[in-house]
């Protein structure tokens, strides 16, 4: 079953912005109403087996006929102030990815979960869960989230890659800097930096420039395209370092 993200994240907010001992109205947000009520019935029936919403009853709606009311449980009160988190609740709640793209993440996550190099990490956890809402973005065509956590996962890749061989390396370098790119192309040639690595770090920079310019009212808009060739540039960077 097919999920409409924003009506699960108006369920959710609505329910957070209600008070906790009351029962939530759907027919009061502007959303739920305009999904109508056998969507948002649906909906809260997987989110009850979920535990993120309990105690669904029929309510009279104060703006339009017969609805399942319902509040949220702790978890879903969690959920409501974790965007991310709730983006890889749905994405489990529809059975997985949704693309050929995300299949190929998800299948770099399962190569990465086993790896005796991810084991060893300090912040494993981290790392894979940047992994998963990489996938999760993609499929829900959070382009911009997608380049900013590849972006993330490669940088951790190179700096590994160093510490590993025992090359110094400034910790506030990052993938967009031509120095970290440099030092792991110059010192270990032709083993970690694909000829296509100089592409992405343009597209990952120009992102950031405009994401953290304050005086630029226009943040770059990430395309599919885009978002596609950096994760396949993530994956096989990833691959690269497991390999060796």
């Amino acid at each position: 079953m097919p999920f409409d993200f924003d009506v699960i994240r108006a369920i959710v907010e609505h329910g957070f912005e209600s008070p906790p001992d009351e029962t939530v109205d759907p027919s009061t947000h502007p959303v739920l109403r305009e999904a109508g009520t056998a969507m948002v019935t649906a909906y809260l029936e997987r989110l009850a087996l979920y535990q993120i919403i309990a105690d669904p009853v029929p309510v009279f709606g104060r703006r339009d006929g017969m609805w399942i009311g319902y509040r949220l449980t702790a978890k879903g009160r969690k959920l409501a102030q974790a965007e991310p988190e709730l983006r890889r609740t749905v994405a489990d709640m529809t059975g997985g990815p949704k693309s050929e793209v995300s299949e190929a993440v998800t299948a770099l996550i399962e190569e990465c979960t086993s790896h005796k190099k991810i084991a060893s990490l300090p912040y494993r956890e981290d790392f894979l869960a940047s992994l998963k809402e990489i996938w999760v973005g993609f499929d829900n065509e959070c382009f911009n989230s997608v380049i900013s956590l590849c972006g993330k996962v490669m940088e951790c890749c190179l700096k590994e890659i160093l510490l590993e061989k025992e090359i110094a390396f400034e910790p506030t370098w990052s993938i967009t800097d031509n120095a970290l790119l440099n030092r792991v192309d110059n010192q270990l040639p032709d083993r970690y930096i694909s000829p296509a690595m100089q592409n992405v770090k343009n597209i990952i920079r120009n992102y950031r420039v405009t994401a953290i310019n304050t005086r630029n009212n226009n943040i770059q808009a990430i395309s599919r395209d885009q978002a596609i060739m950096v994760i396949y540039a993530m994956q096989d960077l990833v691959k690269r370092y497991l390999a060796n």
